[in-house]
């Protein structure tokens, strides 16, 4: 069994474009720690609203990337990760009417990494997943549905989309809370996997936790190939 998660999903490591990293140098050491934890693959998913544009957002996001690479280059890092870009985008009414939709999907798949509100989940949620995934031919994924799983609104909402094989991105750190576990256990029953993400802010606080998949809890915790069926579906979606 492979416990070694290798593609790190989600995550706020680009400088100075969110609340993730505040400066290169904060970034090169969220990219060191990668690199230790032996990720291979690597999200960039800086936050977006449907109140931002989406040319700006993605011309701020090339210029973090743009730094980035530089440090890298100079520091002369070694096994560094592939690189995909993408965006965390706030979930609400207006998500299906933002202009260039489709520009913010992670590399160059269709995946588009939605976070949906803290606050109440209203029966809307699942219309407009629906929406973007039938009307608009993109593929929804439901950001760190951990958070959501201890409300039973929004654990019901997370099981009805479950229930529409609508894919979904869990945290490293927290895989072994039994009711992730059991929303985990249902999305592969539907024949489906799960991305996994460290949704890295900062080295200090909000760390990169993918080596987490490793610990014998979670090794005692999770299914016995869902590490492996996660590096194998990260590897063949963002290979495009």
């Amino acid at each position: 069994m492979n416990n070694v998660c290798t593609c790190d999903f989600h995550t706020h490591i680009l400088p100075s474009i969110d609340d993730g990293a505040k400066s290169t140098d904060m970034s090169i050491s969220l990219i060191k720690l990668e690199i230790e934890q032996g990720v291979k693959q690597l999200c960039f998913t800086p936050h977006f609203s449907s109140e931002d544009s989406t040319e700006e957002f993605i011309n701020k996001r090339n210029t973090a990337l743009e730094l980035l690479n530089s440090e890298i280059e100079r520091l002369n890092l070694k096994s560094v990760p592939k690189f995909y870009t993408g965006a965390e985008i706030a979930l609400d009414y207006k998500t299906p009417e933002i202009n260039g939709l489709e520009k913010l999907c992670i590399g160059e798949t269709d995946l588009l990494l939605l976070e949906p509100p803290y606050s109440y989940w209203g029966e809307w949620i699942p219309d407009v997943i629906y929406r973007i995934s039938a009307k608009l031919s993109l593929t929804p994924v439901i950001a760190h549905a951990d958070r959501y799983i201890d409300n039973k609104q929004s654990l019901k909402i997370l099981n009805n989309l479950a229930d529409m094989d609508v894919l979904m991105q869990f945290n490293s750190y927290n895989l072994t809370n039994s009711k992730t576990r059991s929303l985990i256990k249902k999305i592969l029953s539907r024949g489906k996997v799960p991305f996994i993400g460290s949704d890295a802010h900062n080295p200090k606080f909000r760390s990169v936790t993918m080596n987490h998949t490793q610990s014998l809890k979670c090794r005692l915790f999770l299914p016995d190939d869902l590490i492996e069926k996660v590096n194998l579906q990260s590897e063949d979606l963002l290979k495009k």
